[in-house]
């Protein structure tokens, strides 16, 4: 049996049964969302793309964006202030990146990288897409978390986000990069 979409005017076929029990009412479970206000039309802040999203989404991250690349752009060179200094998790009273030693420069982290194949030693992500993605070339990570020991058998790349990933269940990680790194050491 044909009916008439109360939302969109599209004309769609449904079965009589369905009809009977109220069913289908609308031709689609995305326009019974939108025409309920569960969903809505939002425009991408970055490529102008209408794009539809929950109404809990935008309450909770705002919705700005229609894809992650669009969130990329949008966010690229932005600052979260709020998990910034003292309201972050892992605040330790203004300790400053100063603490790193002269030793830990760009020509050992380079060597790092180039060791490492240039891959992120967790995911995979290549330093060529990494400088797209985030900006910057992949991080070198203290395994043990000492800023001191900057032997080479204590380094290894990763992303930005599986750095960040790191700084949670220490133990775990540290246990889990050195075996990764035990691993680039036999291939080598």
């Amino acid at each position: 049996m044909k009916r008439q979409c109360p939302y969109c005017n599209k004309e769609y076929v449904t079965y009589p049964t369905k009809i009977k029990r109220g069913w289908t009412l609308f031709c689609s479970t995305l326009c019974f969302s939108l025409s309920n206000g569960f969903k809505v039309r939002r425009t991408c802040t970055v490529c102008g793309k209408e794009f539809i999203v929950k109404k809990q989404a935008i309450k909770n991250s705002g919705a700005k964006y229609c894809s992650r690349e669009c969130m990329w752009v949008g966010q690229k060179g932005k600052k979260k202030l709020a998990i910034q200094g003292d309201k972050h998790s892992n605040w330790k009273g203004g300790l400053s990146v100063e603490l790193y030693p002269l030793a830990f420069n760009d020509e050992l982290k380079e060597k790092i990288r180039k060791r490492d194949n240039y891959n992120c030693q967790v995911c995979g992500l290549i330093d060529e897409e990494h400088i797209l993605l985030y900006g910057y070339h992949l991080n070198v990570h203290h395994i043990d978390y000492v800023k001191e020991n900057c032997y080479e058998s204590n380094l290894i790349s990763l992303c930005g986000q599986c750095h960040g990933r790191t700084n949670y269940n220490r133990e775990k990680w540290t246990l889990k990069l050195n075996k990764l790194l035990n691993k680039i050491r036999r291939i080598a």
